[in-house]
C-alpha cells in the first residue's frame, strides 16, 4: 500500500515539475522577446488577416501545455 502512494506522489511531483519547466522556457522566452515587438514587429506591414498578438500568446501557450504533457509521459 505504501508502494502505490510512494508511485503516485512521484507522479505528482514529475507532473508539476513538467508544467514548471515548460512554462518557464514560455516566460523566458517572452522575456527575451518582448522588447523586440515594440521596436520592429509593431511596424510590419501586416496582411488583413495576419493573427493578431494576442492569439499569438494563446496558441503558444497551448504549445507549451502540449510540450508539458510529452515531458511528462517520457520515461
Amino acid at each position: 500500500m505504501k508502494l502505490a502512494k510512494i508511485i503516485k506522489l512521484a507522479k505528482i511531483i514529475k507532473l508539476i515539475i513538467s508544467i514548471v519547466i515548460c512554462q518557464l522556457a514560455g516566460v523566458i522566452g517572452s522575456l527575451v522577446t518582448r522588447p523586440a515587438i515594440d521596436r520592429w514587429y509593431d511596424t510590419l506591414s501586416k496582411l488583413f488577416y495576419s493573427a493578431k498578438l494576442v492569439i499569438c500568446s494563446c496558441v503558444d501557450y497551448s504549445l507549451f501545455i502540449n510540450g508539458n504533457s510529452t515531458l511528462f509521459n517520457l520515461e
